[in-house]
């Protein structure tokens, strides 16, 4: 018997970017975020991660891919792809249970 478990998937799709969240870390175009530039910003990334709190967070795995536009208007539409998704997430399966 095939023990299949199905993950929960939200795709949140604005201009050019496009959050898909299965379950645990973050990859920005298949890469980890320490990697991200400017690392400036990073920390703009991480402002939907930090508002809701790292216990909340730990379940949830983030893969983006963003392109088009400049450096800065990636950040920001990967910080309000990852708010909506993470919304979408808590909405149908923590609010739910």
């Amino acid at each position: 018997m095939s023990t299949h478990v199905h993950k929960p998937a939200f795709f949140c799709r604005c201009r050019h970017r496009i959050t898909f969240a299965p379950y645990g870390l973050i990859n920005v175009n298949g890469r980890p975020l320490d990697n991200i530039e400017p690392q400036v910003l990073k920390f703009k990334l991480l402002e939907p991660i930090l508002l809701l709190g790292q216990d909340r967070f730990s379940g949830v795995d983030i893969r983006v891919r963003v392109r088009g536009g400049g450096h800065v208007a990636q950040i920001y539409a990967i910080r309000q792809a990852i708010s909506k998704a993470l919304v979408a997430y808590y909405q149908k399966y923590v609010d739910e249970a």
